[in-house]
């Protein structure tokens, strides 16, 4: 155990966190930023994917990485708001994926390359699961 009895490896999962949320703000950087150029280069069923992405999906997107990476960082940072902050990151993941299903579209996509979307349920369900535990054990203030 840690100070106050902050277990060592609070801090593992924390950091692994917020390297994980890292690479999600560069994903989500990244297409923000995709040129013409490179969505030209893509194959035409992912540049039709993007053509029909509606708005709040991209919205639900910002919101679900900006939001595990801010929680992330609450989290090393030892603050309560981590847990509401990890919330609303999952509630954003569920939007977009969950609603991508909606789209019949993006739902064939997702079916047929559904590891990487499941795993990134999985792992904003874990980090708000960790954020609401560390809060009840009285690590964050």
């Amino acid at each position: 155990m840690a100070d106050n009895g902050l277990p060592k490896w609070f801090w593992l999962v924390a950091i692994l966190a917020l390297v994980w949320n890292l690479i999600g703000v560069a994903a989500w950087y990244l297409d923000l930023a995709m040129s013409s150029e490179t969505l030209a280069s893509l194959p035409a069923k992912q540049q039709e994917l993007y053509a029909i992405r509606p708005l709040w999906m991209m919205i639900a997107f910002s919101i679900a990485t900006l939001g595990g990476l801010l929680g992330s960082a609450l989290l090393i940072a030892r603050k309560t708001l981590a847990t509401p902050v990890a919330l609303l990151s999952l509630i954003g993941v569920l939007i977009q994926f969950g609603g991508g299903m909606a789209i019949p579209e993006f739902r064939a996509a997702i079916t047929q390359a559904w590891v990487l979307p499941l795993f990134i349920v999985l792992a904003s369900v874990a980090l708000y699961l960790f954020a609401r535990h560390s809060s009840a054990k009285g690590w964050l203030a």
